[in-house]
């Protein structure tokens, strides 16, 4: 949990690093912003365990000396602190580093125009793909789908695209917005049908439309599911579904 911010800062950089400096700049800017206000959080929660710690003074330590596992934790949490204190500076620097142009990755050409900037050799598709992915995670599914677009536009072909197609998908299933997300499944079978992802995407829409009660529509689906990928682990899935709807 300590690193968290600065893992989250480091993003903020990688996501300038691994498309073409146009394509980025939507992704860089609302990600900038949530890595700002998080610091901006967690610095007055830092203010706040500083003061706390400080409070207890000396006679606390003295009333804790003794006690063994506790003053351990004590002093753990001054450390803590500290620690924090450090990345949280860390971070805004970065920040600032990267608002102010002053990035020292270099810039590599890549085929067919533009440019990309390199991270240490690093694969900056995945790299890409790995800060929508963090976004996705905590939750911030705008962030994310704009980092997954741009990761679709820029590297269709690569081996994570498919990945990103469906989790384009997933962030507006998770917003609740069904009839987008059933588009954006039907993108993975389109456009990537021999992909791992293709009949998990066909077994999601299924449960789509059984939660909007459009039953015809979901065994439609859980069918394809069944007979164009039987050896796949949401075969069984379908399977069950489609008992369930024929008792």
């Amino acid at each position: 949990m300590i690193k968290r911010l600065f893992l989250l800062g480091f993003l903020g950089v990688v996501s300038a690093a691994c498309a073409t400096k146009q394509d980025v700049s939507r992704l860089e800017t609302t990600m900038l912003e949530e890595i700002r206000d998080m610091a901006d959080r967690q610095d007055a929660i830092l203010a706040q365990l500083g003061m706390a710690f400080d409070s207890l003074g000396t006679q606390g330590r003295r009333d804790l000396a003794g006690r063994g596992e506790l003053q351990r934790q004590f002093d753990s949490l001054g450390d803590q602190i500290a620690q924090v204190m450090a990345l949280v500076s860390q971070n805004n620097q970065l920040l600032n580093e990267l608002q102010a142009g002053r990035s020292t990755t270099a810039v590599v050409p890549i085929p067919g125009g533009g440019e990309v900037t390199g991270a240490g050799g690093r694969d900056e598709p995945s790299l890409f793909y790995g800060a929508a992915q963090e976004q996705f995670r905590r939750g911030s599914y705008a962030t994310a789908r704009s980092g997954f677009e741009d990761f679709l536009a820029n590297y269709p072909d690569d081996d994570l695209a498919p990945d990103a197609q469906y989790f384009l998908a997933e962030t507006y299933a998770a917003e609740s917005d069904a009839v987008r997300a059933l588009q954006e499944y039907a993108r993975v079978l389109e456009l990537y049908p021999e992909s791992r992802r293709a009949p998990t995407a066909l077994y999601k829409s299924g449960m789509l439309e059984l939660e909007r009660g459009n039953t015809g529509e979901a065994r439609r689906f859980f069918e394809r599911v069944e007979l164009g990928y039987p050896d796949s682990p949401e075969a069984e899935l379908a399977r069950d579904q489609l008992s369930k709807l024929r008792s």
